[in-house]
Order: structure tokens, then C-alpha cells, then sequence
């Protein structure tokens, strides 16, 4: 009887695990609105996921906005923008939530080996960037770049200053809770009222086996 009691009564307190999740933006799903001359504008909303909301004009230039173009960027579509320095990009998440910025792509147009600087800062400090780097990225591969950052606030990616002949791609970013803890599943009112019947039951076994 005790037993079935404290199975009932640990069942309250059991935790609930946060998984983290994984999102891979590519360009190539965008659903971008094509213009005459085949470049596309990023629809707003595009790989936003749970928590985060990702900007693709976040400078409100449209000179830096980021552009998708149909193929050749290390045979690849990519985001560009047509100013060609100071390309952005946002990943904003919100108040209570983790933001891993895992990695990116990088293209050259036209699959051309192009050397394309980049630089990650966190949406609260953008004086100060977290990595950055100027790479010669392959023409026919490409280069993917792993950072592993994390921010409860958000990231800025800029890229260029040749943003024109290199592009972005595979934005990978993960999110969880800040501080999951342990969270207490309550006990429906008949599992509370069953558990206290049969502890009112244990007690009443131990009198009768006390008088015996």
C-alpha cells in the first residue's frame, strides 16, 4: 500500500526535458517573390521558427537588403544584397529562450573562388564581434562556417564587403529554454483524492493489525 501511495505521490513531481531544436533556413525553400529580372526579395517570416524571428533587412536599406539569386553561387542559390558591403542579417529570440547560432554557408559567384569577410555580433553588444573572419571560399563547394554562439538576446550576420559576388546559405540555429528547471506536473483532483483514500486506507490496516 505505501508503495502504491509514494508512486502517486512522486508522480507530482516529475521533470519536465526541454529538447532543443534544430533549424536549417535554406535559401532554396525561401518562396522569395521573383521580380522581371529573376532576383528575389525574402519574404517576411522567412526562417522564423518557435521563438526566433529572422530579418532579412534589418539596416532598412534597400541597397542591403538580402536578395535570393537563382543559382551560381558555388552552385547554389544565396542571399545577397546588392550594395555589396554591410550585407545583414537578424536572428532575434525571445525573452526567456536560448539562441545557438550553429553555422552558415558560404557561396561565390560566379561559382568563383571569391575571398568573403564576414563578421557575427550579439543583438546587445553590436560594437563587438563574437567571430568573424575573410576566408577564400571555393567556387564549385563553398564553405561552411561553424560557430557554435549563443545569445539570450540575438545575432547580427554581416557579410561582404563583396556582399554581390558572395552569398549566404543554410543558416543553422538551435533554441531552448533559458533555465528549464524542473517543472512540477500537478496531479489531477481524482489522483489526489484516490492517493489520499488509500493512505487513509494504510492507516486504517496498521490500527486493525495493531489490535490484533
Amino acid at each position: 500500500m505505501k508503495q502504491v501511495v509514494w508512486a502517486l505521490a512522486a508522480s507530482g513531481c516529475m521533470v519536465v526535458a526541454a529538447e532543443a531544436a534544430t533549424v536549417t533556413v535554406s535559401i532554396e525553400d525561401a518562396g522569395f517573390i521573383t521580380n522581371s529580372n529573376a532576383i528575389e526579395t525574402a519574404a517576411p517570416g522567412f526562417g522564423d521558427d518557435g521563438p526566433v524571428d529572422l530579418d532579412w533587412d534589418p539596416l532598412n536599406a534597400t541597397a542591403k537588403r538580402l536578395l535570393n539569386w537563382l543559382g551560381g553561387y558555388s552552385n547554389r542559390d544565396a542571399a545577397w544584397c546588392s550594395d555589396g558591403v554591410g550585407c545583414a542579417l537578424d536572428l532575434t529570440v525571445s525573452a526567456g529562450y536560448t539562441l545557438t547560432f550553429d553555422s552558415f554557408f558560404l557561396g561565390g559567384f560566379n561559382n568563383t573562388a571569391r575571398n568573403i569577410a564576414w563578421a557575427v555580433y550579439d543583438l546587445a553588444d553590436l560594437g563587438t564581434s563574437l567571430d568573424s573572419g575573410n576566408p577564400l571560399v571555393d567556387g564549385q563547394t563553398g564553405l561552411v562556417e561553424s560557430l557554435g554562439l549563443s545569445s539570450t538576446t540575438g545575432f547580427r550576420l554581416l557579410f561582404g564587403p563583396d556582399g554581390f559576388n558572395g552569398g549566404i546559405n543554410d543558416i543553422t540555429y538551435s533554441y531552448d529554454l533559458t533555465d528549464p528547471g524542473v517543472a512540477p506536473i500537478p496531479l489531477p483532483a481524482s489522483a489526489l483524492l484516490l492517493a489520499g483514500g488509500l493512505a487513509g486506507l494504510a492507516a486504517l490496516r496498521r490500527r486493525q493489525t495493531a489490535r490484533a
